[in-house]
């Protein structure tokens, strides 16, 4: 979807944009098909996280509540880092797990505005929240200067960003992504390693996995 937005980016005005009726308000603000892209890659990638931390309560056995759960407080006691690690984390010495806690610590909680380890964090957490509940305006990075704006009092509803920044911006939520995904399997991989070590000569059986063929790729 990114790629599409990127390369759409940079050709003429598509099809489906043509003829669209809309007023100008003289601010140099983007409609473009190819913004509505990025937007959908960017809340795609950003709910891989949550995603993770459904699977990281399911197969570590943490409790919590499904509804509840999140990448940020995965981690913690009912989800309170207040009540310190879950049991399952407390000393575990599976290193991919713990690079997969700090990219989790990347990212800011909902009501919290602390020094993160990402610099951008704060600036994805807006983003992400604006898409989804109020309104990210997207300008030409050439035309407009939207760190100035954001700076700006009265931007409470609505959230300025360059073309450039949106593109930018999800780039690098999809490498935060691509690595939490590296280390949550190597984190189920050194788990399982380590039952298989304990379980020494006892019985252990094995499931034969089938690729899904094309013609059933319906």
């Amino acid at each position: 979807m990114l790629f599409d937005a990127i390369a759409e980016s940079e050709e003429k005005v598509h099809f489906s944009d043509k003829k669209v009726k809309l007023y100008d308000m003289l601010d140099y603000r983007e409609y473009r098909l190819w913004i509505e892209k990025a937007k959908m890659a960017f809340m795609g990638a950003h709910a891989i996280f949550d995603k993770i931390a459904y699977l990281v309560n399911e197969y570590w056995e943490l409790g919590q509540s499904a509804r509840r759960i999140n990448f940020k407080s995965c981690w913690y006691r009912n989800g309170k880092r207040s009540d310190g690690f879950a049991a399952a984390f407390e000393s575990s010495v599976n290193w991919p797990l713990r690079g997969l806690y700090w990219i989790s610590k990347e990212f800011l909680g909902e009501k919290e505005r602390e020094s993160p380890l990402q610099p951008d964090a704060w600036h994805i957490s807006e983003i992400r929240n604006h898409i989804t509940h109020k309104y990210l305006k997207v300008f030409d990075h050439v035309l407009v200067d939207t760190k100035q704006w954001r700076n700006a009092a009265g931007h409470e509803g609505e959230y300025p960003i360059s073309d450039q920044e949106l593109i930018n911006q999800t780039l690098k939520l999809l490498s935060l992504v691509r690595s939490a995904l590296i280390y949550v399997s190597l984190a189920a991989y050194d788990e399982e390693a380590r039952k298989r070590s304990e379980i020494g000569d006892g019985l252990l059986g094995n499931m034969q996995l089938f690729e899904v063929d094309d013609k059933y790729r319906l």
